[in-house]
């Protein structure tokens, strides 16, 4: 599994350096609002992280579709997915050179893919993680 998501991670941002993709936090918590049922919150303390969001994108994976939450950290790739019905054990494993964090939470899985140091893609799982868990004001 997380081969196959590095793989799309490397994928999807080559795609968005032809397209240009930029998409605003409320289109992107909207997509994934109407695609997955999943109300979510751009994190809003990435700027201190130098975290900039890119877009979204509903992907394929071998047992189906993800959403893929893509975002620049320091002008390098990092993307989000989330696998909807899905639960897997915490773990954080390095793949095609890739940090990918996965963790948990109410039946979603949680992929978090980057080409950066093992201590900056386990804090920066930490800084997403925290921004799904705040409760979303409307």
């Amino acid at each position: 599994m997380a081969a196959e998501l590095a793989a799309d991670h490397m994928k999807c941002f080559a795609m968005n350096a032809v397209l240009g993709t930029h998409q605003s936090a409320e289109t992107v918590q909207s997509s994934m609002a109407s695609g997955f049922a999943w109300n979510m919150r751009v994190p809003l303390a990435a700027e201190r992280e130098r975290l900039e969001l890119v877009g979204s994108r509903p992907c394929l994976y071998g047992e189906g579709e993800v959403a893929h939450i893509m975002y620049r950290h320091n002008g390098q790739p990092v993307s989000l997915f989330m696998l909807p019905r899905t639960a897997r054990s915490e773990e954080l494993v390095e793949v095609l050179g890739h940090e990918c964090a996965i963790w948990s939470s109410e039946n979603r899985t949680f992929v978090l893919v980057a080409r950066e140091a093992r201590s900056d893609v386990e804090r920066l799982a930490a800084l997403v993680r925290a921004a799904l868990r705040s409760p979303i004001s409307r």
